[in-house]
């Protein structure tokens, strides 16, 4: 059996019937570019909130960074081979030298 199209009839019966829904797409379009607006205003603000709540934590992140390689700077002699591997991680001291 085949299948055959059902016939649809058009929604709009004049011109001015489809200017009026193309005026209508652009408002609508344009309240979504609004919405989008205050979207990204609101990310915007989150993530300058985070980036200051997240400061102290950065800081305290470097500071023990530092610690670390001062330590293992001073300890060098104790890793085993050019690393050691601890509980929490792995840390190393590399040498380079110039080609």
């Amino acid at each position: 059996m085949t299948r055959k199209k059902v016939p649809t009839k058009p929604e709009f019966t004049s011109w001015s019937d489809v200017n009026n829904a193309m005026k209508l797409i652009g408002q609508l379009e344009s309240s979504l570019d609004e919405l989008k607006i205050d979207l990204n205003r609101e990310i915007a603000t989150a993530k300058e909130n985070a980036d200051k709540l997240s400061q102290p934590i950065n800081a305290k992140i470097s500071q023990l960074e530092k610690d670390i390689k001062a330590y293992v700077t001073q300890h060098r002699e104790e890793l085993d081979g050019k690393s050691k591997k601890l509980t929490f991680g792995r840390t190393g001291y590399r040498i380079t030298t110039k080609v």
